[in-house]
């Protein structure tokens, strides 16, 4: 099945899009909101946003990723973690090439927007962080010269 097929199955949910523009209180407000839903429509709706994100122009898609993970930055580490974890969880249900844009607009986000003190925030909560991916995304922004101090 094509990304195109996929995505035209799932239309985006208003919010995501919008996001890029919500004040950031408003943005992490979102997220802790999205802590009340159960653990199975947690995961659902995080594959809505992740298909949402994945439909976005670039630039766009660069921006609501960057708000997402700032957000849970900003938020309790434990339920930062859960949040983590869900988005996770949705992204193993997406197809094989899904997946992998997922992970190109989160890698995209981290190298042009967060410093590398807050990579190193965020590699401990977001699952894929800490396995070998994540492990060769740091030394990769470390060799092409991402400031360790922030």
């Amino acid at each position: 099945m094509s990304i195109g097929t996929i995505l035209e199955q799932h239309p985006a949910p208003a919010s995501v899009g919008a996001l890029r523009l919500l004040p950031h209180h408003q943005v992490h407000q979102h997220y802790r909101n999205l802590l009340s839903l159960s653990p199975a429509d947690l995961v659902a709706r995080a594959r809505q946003d992740l298909l949402a994100e994945i439909r976005l122009p670039d630039e766009q898609r660069r921006e609501v990723v960057y708000r997402r993970l700032s957000a849970w930055l900003d938020i309790d580490g434990e339920d930062a973690r859960i949040l983590a974890r869900a988005y996770d969880r949705a992204a193993t249900d997406l197809p094989e090439e899904l997946q992998r844009c997922r992970l190109e607009a989160e890698q995209d986000a981290i190298f042009n927007g967060l410093s590398f003190t807050d990579f190193q925030r965020l590699a401990r909560l977001v699952p894929w962080l800490h396995a070998e991916q994540g492990l060769a995304i740091m030394a990769e922004a470390v060799e092409a010269g991402w400031s360790t101090a922030a």
